[in-house]
């Protein structure tokens, strides 16, 4: 099974954009567009990155605005498979998308794992996606009669690669799904591919049975909402979308003191 550390360094296929801005720009922007997020100065809790290239993408200054959805991320370590079908999920509709968000954490101990750690501020408009559990890989999948990981389901898709299944392209599914319904050669090939797995329990109705799979009990919470998580919470991983405001860790101290009611 894949790890945190693997997952949050998911690369992206477009750079990291962003644009890095001077500490009293900053404090403007954060008045006019981050008004629901002040109290991460108050309380000193901020959402958390951790990023190896931090200088390249904050600049000199140490203070940059990021709008995720100018950027795709792809899975580097694993199958792209999670990424694909949470997106393309009904049930993730009003959710930002995780090939178009940073990854992030609730806690500055798991982002310096992973780089020097970012304080994000999100804009009063971004979308956060909390998964409520410090490891997405930790969520568990239900798949025919067992219970199981999404690092194994990746495996199980991955066996289906030479039916035309791909893990960039969800309209792949939707074929897959068709060609399964009316193409008895076609499905006899595939039942024959994954006999003795749990995936040939979703040859029926591949696409929803799919969907169904990955109601992994995730949360979508705006920065006020947010605020009323409860501090005392769990490590979770979140990923957000929308514009964003990043700042080094020593910026983001000094702010707390501006930012002081």
């Amino acid at each position: 099974m894949k790890t945190f550390i693997q997952y949050i360094q998911e690369a992206s296929v477009t750079p990291i954009k962003s644009t890095p801005i001077d500490l009293q720009e900053a404090i403007k922007v954060i008045k006019k567009n981050c008004s629901d997020s002040l109290w991460m100065f108050e309380s000193k809790t901020p959402i958390w990155r951790g990023e190896k290239q931090q200088d390249s993408i904050l600049g000199k200054n140490g203070v940059a605005i990021i709008n995720t959805t100018k950027s795709e991320r792809k899975s580097q370590n694993t199958s792209n498979w999670y990424t694909l079908i949470i997106d393309n999920s009904p049930k993730y509709k009003n959710y930002p998308k995780r090939s178009q968000s940073l990854i992030c954490t609730n806690t500055i101990e798991t982002a310096k794992a992973f780089g020097s750690p970012m304080a994000i501020i999100p804009f009063n408009d971004a979308k956060i996606g909390v998964v409520n559990a410090s490891d997405i890989w930790d969520k568990s999948i239900v798949l025919g009669d067992k219970r199981t990981y999404i690092s194994d389901v990746n495996d199980y898709f991955d066996m289906l690669k030479e039916f035309g299944l791909s893990d960039t392209n969800w309209q792949s599914f939707i074929d897959f799904d068709k060609k399964l319904k009316t193409d008895k050669k076609f499905r006899n090939s595939v039942e024959k591919n994954v006999e003795g797995t749990p995936i040939e329990s979703l040859l029926d109705d591949f696409v929803n049975k799919v969907l169904k799979m990955y109601d992994l009990g995730f949360e979508l919470l705006t920065p006020k909402q947010y605020e009323k998580r409860p501090t005392t919470s769990r490590e979770t991983e979140m990923w957000i979308g929308g514009e964003v405001v990043c700042l080094r860790e020593n910026i983001f101290k000094t702010l707390c003191n501006e930012f002081k009611k």
